[in-house]
This record gives C-alpha cells, sequence and structure tokens, in this order.
C-alpha cells in the first residue's frame, strides 16, 4: 500500500538505476511543471529521514530545476519498503520506457539489470517487449562493447589499418568515433557479430560500414564478397560496394548454364562473372549505339 504525501525537494534522494548514465531530456517536462505543476505523484519509499525514489526520477529532475528545495512536491510513499534489487529494477524500467534511447543504449541497460541477477525473460516481461527483441539489443550493445574493447587493445600497426579505411573514404573523423551507436544500427552490428567472432575483425568491418556509410543490406553484400574473397581488402570492398547499384536480374535457364561455365573460367563467382559481363558490354559507346538503332527502328 502506499500513502499520499507531499515532500520537499531537499527530503528526495535518487536510488540505484543502471540506466542513469545516459542523459535525461527533460526540457519539456520541465515547461510542463513550471506551468501546470506535477500532476502525477512520484513513487518512493522510506530511506532514513529522508524518501528514495522508486520511480518518477525525470518528473523529480525537472522538478528540481524548477522549484527551490523547500518546495514539496507530490508522492506516493510505500508502508512497506522493497528490497533494493527490486527498487533498483522497478526504477530503471520506468525510466527505461520514458527515455528515448536507441537500440544499443537499451542493449546496455539490459546488461546492467543482468549484473543484479534478472533474467532476459524478467526483463522482457517488465518492459512488455519480445524476449527476442531484449537479446537483440544485449547482442547489440556487446558488440560495440567489444569494438572499442578491441581498438584499446590494438597495435599502432592494426590501428593504422583502421585509419586507411577511414581515409579511403575520404573521411577524417577520428576511427572511434565512427563506431558510436548513432553510425552503426543494431542490425548491422548483428549481422557482422554473425559473420566473425574476432573482435579486431569485427571492428574492422564495422570502421568501414561506418565510413562508408553503408546500409544494412549494403553491409550484407560486403560480408558476402569478404567470404567468397578473402583475399581482398575491406576498404577495397566497402568502396565497391559503395559504387555499385543493385539489380534484380533473372536470367533463362540457358543463360544462367552458360554463365556457370564462363565463371569457372574466370575463376569468379556468377555475380561477379555478371558484373563483368555487363561493364563490358555497356560502354558508354556501344550503350549510345544501341539507343540510336532502337530509335531508328521504331520511327
Amino acid at each position: 500500500m502506499a500513502k499520499y504525501k507531499e515532500i520537499p525537494l531537499s527530503k528526495i534522494v535518487a536510488g540505484k538505476n543502471p540506466v542513469r548514465s545516459f542523459p535525461l531530456n527533460v526540457h519539456d517536462l520541465k515547461e510542463s511543471i513550471r506551468l501546470d505543476g506535477i500532476l502525477q505523484p512520484i513513487l518512493v519509499q522510506p530511506k532514513g529521514d529522508k524518501y528514495e525514489i522508486i520511480s518518477g526520477y525525470r518528473r523529480y529532475e525537472a522538478a528540481k530545476s524548477v522549484f527551490s528545495p523547500t518546495h514539496a512536491i507530490p508522492c506516493m510513499v510505500l508502508e512497506t519498503p522493497l528490497p533494493v534489487d527490486d527498487v533498483s529494477f522497478l526504477s530503471a524500467i520506468e525510466n527505461v520506457q520514458r527515455t528515448e534511447l536507441n537500440p544499443i543504449e537499451k542493449g546496455k541497460w539490459v546488461l546492467g539489470i543482468l549484473e543484479t541477477g534478472r533474467s532476459l525473460k524478467d526483463i522482457a516481461n517488465r518492459i512488455g517487449k519480445a524476449e527476442s527483441t531484449v537479446k537483440r539489443w544485449k547482442e547489440a550493445a556487446e558488440t560495440v562493447l567489444g569494438l572499442e574493447r578491441a581498438i584499446d587493445t590494438m597495435s599502432s600497426r592494426e590501428k593504422r589499418t583502421l585509419e586507411v579505411i577511414v581515409e579511403s573514404a575520404g573521411k577524417e573523423v577520428p576511427v572511434v568515433e565512427l563506431i558510436e551507436p548513432s553510425e552503426l544500427p543494431a542490425v548491422t552490428l548483428q549481422l557482422i557479430r554473425l559473420y566473425t567472432k574476432d573482435e579486431k575483425k569485427q571492428a574492422e568491418i564495422a570502421t568501414a560500414v561506418g565510413a562508408y556509410e553503408l546500409s544494412m543490406d549494403k553491409t550484407q553484400q560486403v560480408l558476402e564478397l569478404l567470404k567468397e574473397r578473402p583475399e581482398r581488402s575491406i576498404e577495397e570492398i566497402a568502396k565497391y560496394v559503395k559504387q555499385s547499384v543493385s539489380f534484380d536480374i533473372v536470367l533463362p535457364g540457358h543463360l544462367v548454364e552458360k554463365l556457370k561455365d564462363v565463371s569457372k573460367e574466370l575463376n569468379k563467382s556468377m555475380k561477379e562473372t555478371l558484373e563483368w559481363i555487363i561493364e563490358k558490354a555497356l560502354t558508354e559507346e556501344r550503350m549510345l549505339n544501341l539507343l540510336r538503332e532502337t530509335s531508328k527502328k521504331e520511327r
């Protein structure tokens, strides 16, 4: 049970909350509280001569920037204090639902909650998400942390490899900034993670994906080419994929068989062979001649 009580801001303290490592945007909320006050009481419990926040941390932070420490705000006070782990969990849940975090930041939050002994299923149930979604957040965060760890442990020669990738894309941005969460979507990180468990190799691929601003589909193409042509450098493949245009081409069966034979002769994949044929056949001069001939026939 909880009882309503108005408590001075100076008497309220924040509890342990894994999500508070992320900045909370309280600007709009602050303006609302300035005009109308706190409409929904925050949930607290007694802690010594003060009160610990269980949920409502953003409202509390916004109120602090509007009112003086002696100003009393509406609270619901739990009569029976919750265990420390439950307070942390409920407070974190409340804030992560109200805060605009990307999947990787949510994944870092999930990793913090897991350290308290909670399971992925428990977290998923409490925030109303599928367990598979929470697992993807977690894996994306683990990949980012692995990338950062890999770069920290790289030799100067290995770091130079990353710099070459960045330079080949015509960028001057520091390498580390290219693996920030905002640069790499969680789904792209998942593809890289599935391709290789080698964190340094992941860092090279992630750097190329970030430097060349590749989409998920383009990233998939890079990974497929890396499998087919492991001797080619990542920057060479990334540049090639960035500049290429994808078409869905359906070939008649008899042409597919011929394409297979040519591919073996050239020691190329069928895709590379088809691209090679198109490149040889569709020169600017040949395309113009074809257009002129077609135009004459249609007159």
